[in-house]
């Protein structure tokens, strides 16, 4: 969701479109660069839709330019068009800025600056900030000294990137509450909301903090807090931080579904191999508290309603929470809990407000995430990571499966529980051998106008997450439901252009989860039954059947009855021409409330 960029140095238009484009798994509908050229003035090139529009606008031009910033925007205040894509500029051209999150109060400070005789070209919170930069630079003394100013006056979160044509080799930036990252090398200097948009040549890195501003020039990165000049710590880029290529695969969502087994078995080493004294931490957590807090968002938060049935089954007292509801209408909180809080990207702008509320009040948390670059990882007191890779497209699915797989390994070491889950016999491989048959039933699930995923126990957490897959990049209207709720009302839902996709892991749940399948078959709706029990085939009330792999310990059944029905999702997209990777109006990295 949005993302920035900024490079000083050879080919600099030609390095921000490509860095751009390593950002453009966040999601985004419009996208811009500006670039100061060899007379010190401002030139914007953005236009709507997919980066290459940009880069077809700009073919030939500016190509020996050496200092710009970039932009992807997903569209929060405004609509999606030309005029409202960053980057934005001041009446007086003489600032660009590009910006990531909210500005919560730039109604008012609109209003203000149109009294005082500035027009504004978009309908955006952004463009205020460029244009309060040259009301302020009637007073300031300095640059730094106008952007202290002026985010001062700033409500609500904010990464920036700025050009100042009166310093027309520096970029600028500061941040609140978002991720900014820069970088310098040997010829270059740069940066990025995501350290995946650095440019290649990129070898480390520093994170930013909270109302840093950094003046970055060819080689030099100065930051000051404070008035202060401080120095941050100087972090290196990991294969994982840059890696997202899709190799042989027609889509990252497919690529990333084939690395499951990779991705389970290094976050099963990375919890195996964390340090006595950090494990010893987090079950020290564990051990003083009983009462239990999950918070997350979307595919985070059904990985936390399975590790609450994990948890529960050895003793603890667990309630999960969207975040979103979290943050506003808190549970009662004391020091007797213990908070969890789970985020693929660590971005999470709903998670982070949790997380930071929790600590505010002294409660002891624990988050779980994937990007070690992160805010979350950053911030949190206690951290394990998942080990899933980078994860380019919008539906997660490597990530979920990894996020589960912590709770499975927490599980059993606060249990001390010496049996080892092997990722091996988790037989993800037969999964993905079927591929051609999965592909044939996603031809089938094509045709109906709504889908039910339903199931009890375990599976009716599954039930979820799969029912989340399809209709984030298929469009088709799904819901997911334990199999015994359906007569309390769905029922009503259910006739001949239905689906319901059954998921049956469980062996003391076959006969009541067949009753569910018998009230579906009697109003006339069909059945596809996703289950690892021979004996359950085909007849007069199941229209379809997945058989999974069977599996000595029911209760992994979540780490790979999800695959198919990720499978499935992608498939399905596919038949109705549909990119899976990057479904309508959502984004990979949801940084704003």
């Amino acid at each position: 969701m949005c993302g920035i960029v900024g490079f000083i140095g050879k080919n600099a238009k030609t390095q921000i479109i490509d860095c751009l484009k390593k950002l453009e798994y966040r999601g985004y509908d419009s996208s811009g660069l500006a670039l100061i050229n060899n007379k010190d003035k401002i030139e914007i090139i953005k236009e709507t839709g997919f980066i290459s529009n940009i880069e077809n606008l700009s073919n030939n031009m500016f190509d020996d330019l050496e200092i710009g910033i970039g932009h992807t925007r997903w569209a929060t205040t405004g609509k999606v068009t030309k005029e409202n894509a960053h980057p934005h500029v001041s009446n007086n051209g003489r600032f660009a800025i590009v910006h990531n999150g909210i500005i919560e109060n730039y109604e008012a400070i609109k209003s203000d600056l149109s009294h005082k005789g500035y027009t504004f070209s978009s309908e955006t919170d952004s463009e205020v900030v460029a244009i309060l930069l040259e009301e302020n630079a009637k007073t300031a003394k300095s640059v730094i000294e106008n952007i202290k100013l002026t985010t001062k006056i700033l409500e609500g979160s904010f990464s920036l990137a700025i050009l100042d044509t009166h310093s027309p080799d520096k970029i600028f930036a500061t941040k609140k509450d978002m991720p900014l990252f820069v970088s310098a090398g040997a010829d270059f200097a740069s940066i990025a909301s995501a350290v995946v948009g650095l440019p290649h040549d990129a070898i480390q890195y520093i994170m930013l903090e909270n109302h840093d501003i950094a003046e970055i020039s060819l080689n030099t990165i100065k930051v000051w807090q404070n008035e202060e000049m401080v120095d941050r710590r100087v972090q290196k880029i990991t294969k994982d931080d840059l890696n997202h290529t899709m190799h042989n695969h027609k889509h990252y969502m497919i690529k990333e579904i084939f690395e499951e087994q990779v991705a389970l078995e290094k976050t099963a080493e990375a919890f195996s191999s964390l340090k006595p004294s950090a494990k010893k931490e987090i079950l020290d957590l564990f051990a003083s508290h009983k009462r239990i807090h999950l918070v997350a968002c979307g595919t985070a938060y059904h990985a936390c309603l399975v590790g609450a049935s994990l948890l529960e089954s050895i003793g603890f007292d667990c309630s999960c929470h969207i975040a979103s509801e979290f943050k506003y209408f808190p549970p009662n909180l004391n020091d007797k809990c213990l908070c969890i809080f789970v985020s693929q990207s660590g971005e999470t702008a709903d998670t982070i407000g949790c997380l930071k509320l929790v600590q505010e009040k002294g409660i002891k948390c624990l988050s779980i995430t994937n990007v070690e670059s992160s805010t979350i990882a950053h911030i949190s007191d206690h951290l394990l990571m998942t080990k899933a890779g980078t994860e380019v497209a919008v539906a997660s699915t490597k990530a979920y499966n990894c996020q589960c797989l912590i709770f499975y390994l927490l599980t059993q070491a606060i249990s001390k529980n010496n049996q080892v889950i092997s990722i091996k016999n988790l037989k993800i491989d037969k999964i993905l051998q079927t591929i051609n048959q999965i592909s044939k039933l996603s031809q089938i699930i094509a045709t109906f106008k709504k889908v039910f995923f339903i199931g009890r126990g375990l599976d009716s957490l599954t039930a979820k997450e799969g029912s989340l897959k399809l209709k984030e990049i298929t469009y088709i209207p799904s819901e997911s439901y334990p199999a015994g709720e359906l007569k309390h009302g769905t029922l009503s839902l259910v006739d001949d252009e239905s689906l319901s996709i059954v998921i049956l892991t469980q062996k003391s749940t076959i006969h009541k989860t067949m009753n569910a399948v018998s009230e579906i078959k009697a109003r006339g709706g069909f059945t596809l039954v996703v289950t690892p029990f021979d004996e359950i085939q085909p007849n007069h009330e199941i229209d379809y059947v997945f058989h999974l792999p069977i599996l000595k310990n029911e209760q992994h059944y979540p780490l790979i009855s999800i695959i198919p029905l990720q499978l499935f999702a992608y498939f399905t997209s596919i038949e109705k021409g549909i990119n899976p990777d990057k479904p309508r109006n959502l984004a990979k990295s949801v940084t704003v409330e």
